[in-house]
C-alpha cells in the first residue's frame, strides 16, 4: 500500500451496523458526535498514523482537538467544543470499539463522513436540506470530470457537507498527478492548499470535510480552503474563479426557509428565486457566476427546475450563461435516502455568450429500478435498456420555456397536431376546488346533511373519488357557509361550528377581516360547482377525467373545467372525457407533464391545458360519446376493460396511429407505470 491511504472499495454497511450496536449501548446515545470522534481516533490508530499506545487520559476530555493532538502534536485547533468527560460506561464502550472493532485500516477516510451523516438527526437534515449523496452518484460525477485533465484546476463544492464530493475529487486529482500510484507529501499539501475548496454553513460538516481530506495522508495537514461560509452571500475575490464546481446543494423550498433569510435572498436572486422556488436555483446562479469562462458545473438537484412554472427564471439564466452538456434525469426514482425529491444531475459549461443551441441531450431513466438494483454508472448512459435519450428543446423566443421530447415520439405527435385545431386552455374555464381551512369543522357525514338546509349542505368529493369516466359515491357533504351572511339565526350551524370557533378565528384571513370566522377559507364561486363540468385530480398516476352532472363541490386536490359557450366546437363534454382518458392522450400528457416521485404526475391546468383537441366529424364525436356512456355504465370490471380497449383502438384510428407506433405508446405507458423507491442499500438508513 502506498503512503497515500486510499481505502479499498469495501462495503461500508457492515461497519456502520457494528457501530450502531456500540452506539445503542452508550450511556448518552443522543450525543451524535461521540461515535464520530471514536471513528476518528480508530482511523488514526488502525492506519498507523499514531503508533503510541492510547493514553486513558484522552477520555477525560474527549474532544476533536485533543484527539488531533495525538496525531499532530502542538497547539492546533480545528473545532471549538466544551470538555467532554466520558462516563465509565461510555469510556469502556469507546475503548472496546477502538481496540476490538473491525479494522478500518483499508477503509477510506470518507467513512468518517458517512458516520457523521448516519448519526445526524433527521430533523436537522430536513431543516438544513442536507441529504447524503449515494456513492454511485459521487462516483459518476467524479468519473465525468476525470475524463479530462484536472491538473491545475480549482475545484469547489459550495455545500460540501461531510466532504463526499471533495473526497472523490481529491482521489481523481491524485490519480492524475501521481500516475505511479505513489502519493507524496508535496502533492497532498498542494491539493489541500490550492486545488480543493469547500463551503458550508454547518460548522460540524466543515470539521468532518477537513478531517476526511487530512486523513488521506499519514502526516497531518489542515486544508486551507474548507471554511464555514454561506456560498450564496460569498463576497468573492474577483480574481478567484473556479474551473469546476460540483455538489448537491440543499433542497429547501420557500416554506421551510427562515423568513429573514428568505427576504435576504430576494435582492441578489429575484430573477431566479420567486413564488414557490427552491433555494437550489440560487445555488445554480451563484455557481455560474463563480466559474471561469468554459468552467464546468455539475449539480445534483430536483428535476423540477426543467418543468416547474416558477423555474422559468433559472432556466432563462442557464440558457443565457451556459451550455447544457447533458442532464441525467432519474425521472421519479428517489435515489437520495430520506429526501422526498426527484433528482437529476445537470452538467453545464459556462459561456460568455448567449447560448445559440436550440437542443440539449437528456438521459432519462427508464424501466423499473427496485431495491437491490445497482444505480447505473457513467458508462451505462448509452444502454437503451436503462436510459431513453431525449431532447431538451429551447423556445428561441423565450429561453425560459423548455420542452423535453423523445425523438422516437415525434412522428406520433406530428400526426396528433396535424389533426388538432385548438389547445384545451383556449376553450375552457378552469378552477380549483374549495379550501375549507378546517375539514373537521366543515365536512360532515352525509347522514347529518338532512339536519342542515339544502342550500348549504353540498355533496362533497375528494381526489380519491374520481376514476376514469366515473365519480364514486361519497359519504360526505360540505357546509358551504359562504352563503351565510350572519350566523345568528342558523342555530344548528352555529352549534356545529362553535367547538371550532377559536381555531377558525385564528386563520390569517379571519384575523385580517377578509373572512368571517364561520366562512370557508377559500370557497370559490358557487356557480363553478352548480353546473355540469369535467373534473380531474391534480395528482394522479394516470389520466382520470370524469363528467360531473351532480352539482358536486370538491376539495382543492381537484380541478374542474367547463367549455366556453359560442365556440366552434362541434362536440361536448362526453367526447372530451373519452379523448382525455384514452391511452393516446395519457401518453401525450405524460410526454411533457411534470413527474412527481415514482408514479405520480402533476395535473395542473397550466399543463393539462396544453393538450390539443382534434377536429372531429359528427359521427366520430357521437361514437366517442357512445363509448363514454358504455364504459361509464358498465359494472362488470372485465367488460369495462374490454370497452376501454375499444375506445383506445378507436382513438388510435382517429389519428392514424400505426401498429408500430401503438407498440411504442403501450410500451412507454407500461414501462413508466411503476418504479422502485430506491435502488440499493446505502448503509445509512437507520
Amino acid at each position: 500500500m502506498s503512503e497515500l491511504n486510499r481505502g479499498e472499495d469495501l462495503n461500508h454497511t457492515t461497519y456502520l451496523k457494528e457501530l450502531k450496536k456500540y452506539h445503542k449501548a452508550l450511556n448518552s446515545p443522543e450525543d451524535q458526535m461521540l461515535m464520530v470522534k471514536a471513528v476518528f481516533l480508530k482511523l488514526l490508530r488502525d492506519k498507523n498514523y499514531i503508533t503510541a499506545k492510547i493514553d486513558d487520559r484522552i477520555f477525560d476530555s474527549f474532544k476533536f482537538d485533543n484527539i488531533l493532538g495525538l496525531w499532530a502534536p502542538g497547539e492546533i485547533s480545528i473545532y471549538s467544543e466544551p470538555d467532554h468527560h466520558l462516563s465509565s460506561q461510555d469510556r469502556s464502550l469507546v475503548k472496546e470499539y477502538i481496540i476490538n472493532g473491525m479494522s478500518l485500516k483499508n477503509i477510506d477516510s470518507i467513512f468518517l463522513g458517512m458516520v457523521y451523516e448516519y448519526f445526524s438527526k433527521i430533523s436537522d437534515k430536513k431543516k438544513k436540506g442536507m441529504y447524503y449523496t449515494p456513492e454511485k452518484i459521487v462516483d459518476l460525477i467524479g468519473d465525468y470530470h476525470a475524463s479530462n485533465s484536472l491538473i491545475g484546476n480549482k475545484i469547489l463544492d459550495p455545500a460540501c457537507g461531510s466532504g463526499f464530493f471533495l473526497s472523490k475529487m481529491y482521489d481523481k486529482y491524485m490519480d492524475q498527478i501521481c500516475k505511479d500510484g505513489k502519493g507524496t507529501d508535496k502533492y497532498h499539501i498542494a491539493i489541500l492548499q490550492d486545488v480543493l475548496y469547500g463551503f458550508d454553513t454547518d460548522i460540524k460538516g466543515i470539521l468532518i470535510s477537513s478531517l476526511v481530506l487530512s486523513l488521506k495522508y499519514k502526516k497531518f495537514h489542515k486544508p486551507k480552503n474548507i471554511i464555514k461560509q454561506d456560498f450564496l452571500f460569498y463576497d468573492s475575490d474577483d480574481d478567484l474563479k473556479f474551473d469546476i464546481i460540483v455538489g448537491n446543494p440543499p433542497y429547501i423550498g420557500h416554506k421551510q426557509l427562515d423568513r429573514e433569510y428568505f427576504v435576504r435572498l430576494k435582492d441578489p436572486y429575484s430573477d431566479v428565486f420567486y413564488d414557490k422556488g427552491d433555494i437550489s436555483y440560487c445555488f445554480m446562479k451563484r455557481a455560474l457566476e463563480s466559474l471561469q469562462t468554459c468552467g464546468k458545473l455539475t449539480f445534483v438537484t430536483s428535476r423540477y427546475f426543467m418543468e416547474a412554472h416558477n423555474a422559468r427564471g433559472i432556466r432563462r439564466y442557464i440558457a443565457a450563461n451556459s451550455r447544457i452538456d447533458q442532464i441525467i434525469d432519474y425521472y421519479g426514482c428517489r435515489i437520495i435516502p430520506g429526501a422526498k425529491v426527484d433528482p437529476s444531475i445537470t452538467f453545464l459549461t459556462k459561456t460568455d455568450y448567449e447560448n445559440e443551441r436550440t437542443k440539449a441531450l437528456i438521459y432519462r431513466l427508464s424501466g423499473k429500478i427496485s431495491k437491490g438494483d445497482k444505480l447505473p454508472g457513467l458508462n451505462q448512459l448509452n444502454d437503451a435498456d436503462r436510459f431513453e435519450k431525449c431532447e431538451l428543446i429551447f423556445d428561441p423566443n423565450e429561453m425560459g420555456s423548455w420542452k423535453i421530447n423523445n425523438p422516437d415520439f415525434e412522428g406520433i405527435f406530428n400526426k396528433m397536431h396535424k389533426k388538432s385545431m385548438i389547445d384545451l386552455e383556449s376553450v375552457w374555464e378552469s378552477y380549483q376546488g374549495v379550501i375549507t381551512g378546517l375539514d373537521n369543522a366543515f365536512v360532515i357525514d352525509s347522514r347529518l346533511a338532512p339536519s342542515f338546509p339544502d342550500e348549504i349542505a353540498k355533496p362533497w368529493i375528494k381526489n380519491s373519488h374520481i376514476t376514469k369516466f366515473s365519480i364514486q359515491h361519497s359519504t360526505k357533504n360540505v357546509l358551504y357557509t359562504d352563503l351565510v351572511d350572519e350566523i345568528n339565526g342558523w342555530d344548528i350551524l352555529e352549534e356545529r361550528l362553535e367547538a371550532y370557533k377559536e381555531r377558525l378565528s385564528k386563520r390569517r384571513e379571519c384575523k385580517s377581516g377578509i373572512r368571517k370566522w364561520f366562512h370557508l377559507q377559500w370557497g370559490r364561486e358557487p356557480a363553478n360547482f352548480d353546473q355540469n363540468k369535467i373534473v380531474f385530480p391534480y395528482k394522479s398516476k394516470e389520466n382520470r377525467f370524469a363528467l360531473d352532472v351532480g352539482k358536486r363541490y370538491f376539495s382543492a386536490d381537484i380541478y374542474g373545467f367547463t367549455i366556453k359557450k359560442n365556440l366552434m366546437l362541434n362536440y361536448g363534454y362526453k367526447t372530451i372525457v373519452a379523448l382525455l382518458n384514452s391511452n393516446l392522450y395519457e401518453f401525450y400528457f405524460k410526454s411533457f407533464g411534470k413527474k412527481l416521485g415514482n408514479e405520480l404526475y402533476e395535473y395542473y391546468p397550466n399543463t393539462v391545458g396544453k393538450l390539443k383537441l382534434p377536429c372531429l366529424e359528427n359521427r366520430v364525436a357521437l361514437k366517442l360519446e357512445e363509448l363514454h356512456d358504455i364504459i361509464q355504465n358498465e359494472t362488470d370490471i372485465f367488460k369495462r376493460d374490454a370497452h376501454i380497449d375499444d375506445l383506445n383502438k378507436f382513438v388510435y384510428k382517429i389519428f392514424d396511429i400505426s401498429m408500430e407506433e401503438i407498440k411504442i405508446i403501450e410500451n412507454y405507458l407500461n414501462q413508466h407505470k411503476r418504479k422502485g423507491e430506491y435502488y440499493e442499500s446505502d448503509g445509512l438508513s437507520k
